[in-house]
C-alpha cells in the first residue's frame, strides 16, 4: 500500500505522515482525524473535501498546531520546511504563524478582533515579525486592502470589521493572512455564508493571489464544486480518514469511492429542470466515539456487501496515484453486481440513490461534467 506521503521526497514543502487528533471528552474518545498521510509541493493546490464532521477542519488545524488543550491527543508527524512541527515548542510555532504559514478562517466575524480597526489587524504580524515602524505599517496596510480589491482603503484602515460586508470582512482575513508572505495558506471554508457571486469573487482572489506569490494553499470545504478547476490534487475524507485521494481531473473523471460518488451526485446542476431537489446522502455521519465495524461508510453505501460491515478497506495507491479505500470501487464490475444485488433486496440506501438517479438499472456516471 502506498499512502502518497513520501517523508523522502525533498522537494515537498509539507508531509504529513499518519497524522491522528483524538480528544478526550466524558463520554469517550472522539476520533476525530485518524490516520491520514500526505505530501504537497511548492505552488501547488490541495483540496480536502468531506461533509460537516470529516475531519478536515480539525487536520488543517492539527497541522498548524492550532488544536490545544488537555484534552486533545495528537500523534503522527508533520513536516514543513525541514522541521518536524508537532514536537516543536510553542514559542518556536509563534514565530511560523504568519510568517511561514498562515490560515483564512471559515468566519470573519469570529477570526477578526471585533474592537479592533482593520488596520491595526492587517499589520499585527508584519509588526511583530519584521518590526515595522507605524508609518510604514499603515502604507502596508494600504497596499494590502487594494491588493485584495477593497475600495476606498483609507477608509477602511479606519473601520471596525461590524462595519464591513461579509465578503470586504473575508477579504480582510484573506489580507491579513498574506501580510508575511506566508509559504502556506490555509483556507478553511473561505466562501461559507457568503452569496453565490462573493464566492467566485473570493475563490478567484485566492488564486490569483497564490499564482502572484508562489505559495502552497490548501483549501478545506465541503463542496467538490469549490475545488473543481481550481486545485492540483482532492482529497476525500470521511470519519476522520481518506477515503480517496488523487489529482483533480481523475477524481472527476474516474470516481472511485461511492462517498465521492454522493459527494458529486450532491452538487447542483444548471442542466436539471427548476425546482429539482437536491440528491442528499441517506442517513447521517457515524459516530467517531463508537464507529462502525467495517468501512464508516458502509451503512450509507448503496453498494454495501457484508464484506463492508465486517472489514474495513485500507486506502490502497497499487495502481498508481489514484488511491481510494473501497471493496467495491464504483465503475467495476463488482461495483455493478452488487448495486443490482441491493437493488433487488431492497436495501433502502440504493433505493434512495435509484430514485431519480437511475438509467436502465445503471447509476448515472456522475463524475462527467460535475465540474
Amino acid at each position: 500500500m502506498n499512502d502518497l506521503a513520501d517523508p523522502s521526497d525533498d522537494r515537498a514543502l509539507l508531509t504529513v505522515e499518519n497524522v491522528a487528533t483524538h480528544f478526550a471528552i466524558p463520554s469517550g474518545l472522539v476520533r476525530a482525524v485518524d490516520g491520514v498521510s500526505f505530501t504537497l509541493h511548492p505552488g501547488k493546490t490541495l483540496g480536502i473535501v468531506g461533509e460537516s464532521g470529516s475531519g478536515k477542519t480539525v487536520l488543517a488545524r492539527t497541522i498548524m498546531r492550532l488544536n490545544l488543550g488537555h484534552n486533545v491527543h495528537t500523534s503522527g508527524k508533520v513536516h514543513f520546511s525541514g522541521r518536524e512541527l508537532l514536537g516543536l515548542p510553542m514559542a518556536e510555532m509563534a514565530d511560523i504563524w504568519g510568517q511561514e504559514m498562515a490560515m483564512v478562517f471559515q468566519d470573519p466575524m469570529t477570526s477578526l478582533n471585533p474592537v479592533v480597526k482593520i488596520g491595526r489587524q492587517l499589520t499585527e504580524h508584519v509588526r511583530k515579525h519584521h518590526g515595522a515602524s507605524k508609518i510604514e505599517a499603515r502604507d502596508l496596510a494600504l497596499e494590502l486592502l487594494k491588493s485584495v480589491r477593497i475600495p476606498e482603503a483609507k477608509a477602511r484602515v479606519e473601520a471596525y470589521p461590524h462595519e464591513l460586508s461579509g465578503g470586504m470582512r473575508q477579504r480582510v482575513s484573506i489580507a491579513i493572512a498574506l501580510a508575511c508572505n506566508p509559504k502556506l495558506l490555509f483556507a478553511d471554508e473561505p466562501t461559507t455564508a457568503l452569496d453565490v457571486t462573493v464566492q467566485h469573487q473570493i475563490l478567484n482572489l485566492l488564486g490569483m493571489q497564490q499564482e502572484e506569490r508562489g505559495m502552497a494553499m490548501v483549501l478545506v470545504t465541503h463542496d467538490l464544486g469549490v475545488v473543481a478547476g481550481r486545485t492540483d490534487e482532492i482529497l476525500v475524507m470521511y470519519a476522520g480518514k481518506i477515503v480517496e485521494q488523487a489529482e483533480t481531473t481523475a477524481i472527476f473523471q474516474q470516481t472511485s469511492h461511492p462517498y465521492t460518488e454522493a459527494l458529486l451526485r450532491s452538487i447542483p446542476k444548471i442542466d436539471l429542470p427548476s425546482h429539482t431537489r437536491l440528491a442528499a446522502i441517506a442517513g447521517r455521519p457515524p459516530d467517531l466515539i463508537a464507529p462502525p465495524d467495517g468501512c464508516s461508510f458502509s451503512p450509507r453505501c448503496p453498494y454495501a456487501q457484508e464484506r463492508c460491515f465486517e472489514e474495513e478497506p485500507l486506502l490502497d495507491a497499487s495502481g498508481g496515484d489514484h488511491a481510494f479505500a473501497c471493496w467495491y470501487p464504483v465503475g467495476t464490475p463488482e461495483n455493478k453486481a452488487a448495486w443490482e444485488k441491493n437493488l433487488s433486496e431492497g436495501r433502502l440506501s440504493t433505493l434512495a440513490v435509484a430514485k431519480g438517479q437511475i438509467v436502465d438499472e445503471v447509476p448515472v456516471n456522475l463524475a462527467s461534467g460535475a465540474g
